[in-house]
């Protein structure tokens, strides 16, 4: 019986990947307080900047993207490849890890391969309703793949698969269970994640306009990623409406409980936390993604009629705005459209891959001790 299981996480290059595995780390955290969780990722980037602000220790690998990559950085993305294998295999014996979890992204695959090597059993966690690359690859030798959304399991030979939903933050939850302001001012939330949509930087403010020639009382706010805040200032005060404006959004869960309605990219960590937040929602998916996963990840909340997916090739600033007004008719109407979403989003994803990891690291006893495995 393991009385401080030590658990290594490991993901990064986008907020997508990041932010489930902060969200896990808290969860272990709570249900195993000894536990002992250190991070994995690439040096200089943005998971350690997030494992440094979380307390998690962080150890950096030197790993770079391939895909679609000029042929001189795929050489050297290779080369980097056997030096990152055998720091991972160093790292996890150094902390003597009892499970390893992947959240996606390039760098995890060198703890993802070794871990199994080493004798440590590796869960992989997919957001995404097509899975990518990584996990494909990593799914293979894993002991067991938490999917984020249920149709990735048809893209995936393991059977060794369970339907968690997406890990997102408690009071994200929170906030799907509370009521939010009264319309008039209507709010709306423009976001593109974490490497932000030029698109969406581009028809934030001409949707504003329309939504306010429409009638509409409206204040935004609009994360605009690696976009250029000034420009998108001064986009909105250009057509009147007060919006905030910032690259990257730290309390997320405030935001949601502010805002009405979002026009989004639909990303899984945004799809996810904006259904667990129960906040209806205009998606326009990236064009470009793998497989179009994002059209893929929107359709579970669309199903439930509180949000509609409009293709990028498609949209115009006039469709935008009517998609927006259609979900947000009356307040009757959008508290409706808030208790769908809030009966149908996935429950405490992260205490259930929590209680996955821990049952795979030894800690069986303890938890069925506190009623936390039937």
């Amino acid at each position: 019986m393991t009385q401080s299981p030590c658990i290594v996480l490991t993901g990064g290059g986008t907020g997508g990947h990041i932010m489930p595995a902060l969200a896990v780390a808290g969860a272990l955290q709570r249900i195993a307080p000894t536990a002992e969780i250190h991070y994995v990722g690439n040096v200089n980037s943005m998971e350690a900047e997030f494992a440094e602000a979380y307390g998690l220790p962080f150890h950096g690998l030197k790993l770079h993207p391939f895909m679609g990559k000029p042929i001189l950085t795929r050489i050297r993305a290779l080369a980097a490849i056997p030096p990152a294998l055998f720091r991972a295999r160093k790292i996890l014996k150094k902390v003597h890890a009892q499970a390893a979890v992947a959240f996606g992204g390039y760098v995890c695959t060198a703890v993802g391969i070794m871990a199994p090597r080493t004798g440590v059993p590796l869960i992989v966690q997919e957001q995404n309703a097509v899975p990518g690359r990584t996990t494909r690859l990593l799914s293979k030798r894993a002991s067991l793949v938490c999917t984020g959304m249920e149709q990735a399991a048809e893209f995936l030979t393991t059977k060794k698969i369970l339907f968690t939903g997406n890990p997102i933050r408690p009071e994200i939850n929170v906030v799907g269970r509370k009521p939010k302001p009264a319309f008039e001012p209507l709010r709306l939330l423009v976001m593109g994640g974490s490497q932000g949509a030029a698109f969406l930087n581009e028809q934030g403010p001409e949707v504003a306009r329309t939504l306010s020639e429409h009638g509409r009382d409206l204040r935004v706010h609009h994360q605009v990623g690696r976009g250029d805040v000034h420009a998108v200032k001064a986009a909105y005060a250009q057509v009147g409406v007060e919006a905030k404006v910032e690259s990257f959004i730290k309390d997320m869960a405030s935001v949601y409980a502010e805002n009405h309605i979002a026009l989004a990219r639909s990303g899984a960590l945004s799809v996810s936390e904006l259904w667990g937040s129960a906040t209806p929602s205009v998606f326009v998916p990236f064009p470009f993604a793998v497989d179009d996963h994002q059209t893929l990840n929107a359709g579970a909340m669309a199903l439930n009629g509180a949000a509609q997916v409009i293709q990028q090739s498609e949209s115009t600033t006039e469709k935008l705005a009517n998609a927006v007004l259609s979900l947000t008719q009356s307040q009757e109407q959008y508290n409706a459209l808030r208790i769908s979403l809030n009966e149908s989003a996935p429950e405490d994803a992260a205490s259930e891959i929590a209680q996955e990891i821990l049952h795979l690291a030894g800690y069986t006893a303890q938890l069925e001790s506190q009623g936390g495995v039937a």
